[in-house]
């Protein structure tokens, strides 16, 4: 008989999964109706979306500062404190009415998305046992698909009667339920105080590949929608259709994309993606079929579900009082790019051309690949130091 993924899930990951599902419904909210809120009811130009886009990415630099104050405050009530900026950011898109109104809504609602990020991954890290951290990463981002699931059919049924503001405020009331429940959970403090910053030599793989994959992945998710809202005139409930049906793919895969992971490890799965994010990159570029480019935003939300595959890397060569300090410096430095990226892809869209947007995105995967095929070599090093100590 069939044992289901939540059998072997302990109370205090309950309440993780409860706080992501609260805190994607938010998000996925704000994402599916942001381009053309941005587009039809703001006039933005693209090159003002870059700035945007690199303006929400900033809080991300200061990231791994958040991870010392869990060697005062425990990690859920920081968790709590995040997913609260991030109902609080999302419900002033609300009142936005000027470029300005926007930069204030997401630096608040990116402070709190950022410092979020790394403090989950530690919490499931830390609750999970040998040999299903990836799976326990992978099905926490299965609860995640599934709520941008669900919150992209409620934008689809509310559109015709909720404005773009009135689901913002929506956005920020369910988000603000994840808070609550972390404020909830027992406050255990953690048995090791992580440092505020650790810097290692032999952790500069995961350090680069994170750089490079925030490079890629600010321009799929700056510039993809927005291209088929300001291109080919995507109204928000196809945007919302389309998020969807690419959810639907991700909750049924990210487990899945997990335990593969677990099976042949971090470099040939982080390459098989990179190979299908190279070819979407191009389709982007080149092809002009709207369909076509509906079936390739769906797979880049299938491949997604290999990003967990940096963390478990990390984890395989870190010493476990790095591994939070060390994923919050990964954030930090990856921001690096976050930040600088998207002005420079809204500045070669506005004078190139979209093509040159995303054949800019496929030239970062191609070098990301190269490094994602050297993974393998720093693992040697780790794996037969586990074998002498047992």
């Amino acid at each position: 008989m069939r044992k289901w993924p939540w059998s072997s899930w302990s109370k205090p990951f309950w309440f993780v999964v409860f706080c992501a599902l609260f805190m994607n419904f938010g998000m996925a909210m704000q994402r599916t109706i942001f381009s053309n809120f941005v587009a039809e009811e703001m006039g933005i130009r693209v090159e003002q979306l870059g700035w945007l886009e690199s303006v929400r990415e900033i809080p991300g630099l200061l990231t791994f500062l958040m991870i010392g104050l869990t060697a005062l405050i425990a990690r859920n009530l920081l968790v709590g404190l995040c997913v609260g900026l991030v109902s609080v950011g999302l419900g002033m898109y609300a009142g936005s009415t000027t470029i300005m109104g926007l930069v204030v809504s997401t630096t608040v609602y990116s402070i709190g998305f950022h410092l979020f990020g790394p403090l989950q991954s530690a919490q499931v890290l830390s609750l999970a046992g040998p040999g299903e951290k990836a799976r326990r990463l992978g099905e926490l981002s299965s609860v995640a698909a599934l709520a941008a699931l669900l919150a992209m059919g409620f934008v689809y049924l509310t559109s015709s009667f909720l404005s773009y503001r009135q689901t913002f405020i929506a956005a920020g009331v369910i988000t603000f339920g994840g808070a609550v429940l972390m404020f909830a959970l027992p406050r255990v403090r953690q048995a090791e105080k992580p440092r505020t910053f650790v810097v290692r030599r032999k952790y500069w793989l995961y350090y680069v590949i994170t750089l490079l994959a925030a490079s890629r992945r600010q321009v799929t998710n700056s510039f993809a929608v927005f291209a088929l809202v300001t291109i080919y005139d995507t109204p928000v409930k196809t945007v919302a259709a389309l998020m969807f049906v690419s959810n639907v793919l991700a909750v049924l895969t990210r487990s899945f994309c997990g335990q593969i992971i677990d099976r042949i490890g971090e470099s040939r799965a982080m390459a098989i993606a990179h190979y299908g994010v190279i070819g979407i990159f191009a389709g982007y570029a080149f092809i002009h079929v709207p369909w076509i480019l509906y079936l390739l935003y769906a797979l880049d939300t299938f491949l997604v579900g290999f990003d967990v595959a940096q963390s478990t890397y990390l984890d395989k060569i870190a010493v476990p009082e790095d591994v939070p300090p060390s994923l919050a410096l990964g954030v930090t430095i990856n921001h690096i790019s976050g930040v600088s990226v998207p002005i420079l892809a809204g500045y070669l869209w506005a004078a190139f051309g979209h093509a040159a947007t995303f054949s800019f995105g496929a030239a970062v995967a191609l070098v990301s690949l190269y490094f994602v095929l050297k993974i393998n070599s720093t693992l040697a090093g780790p794996a037969r130091q586990a074998v002498m100590r047992s």
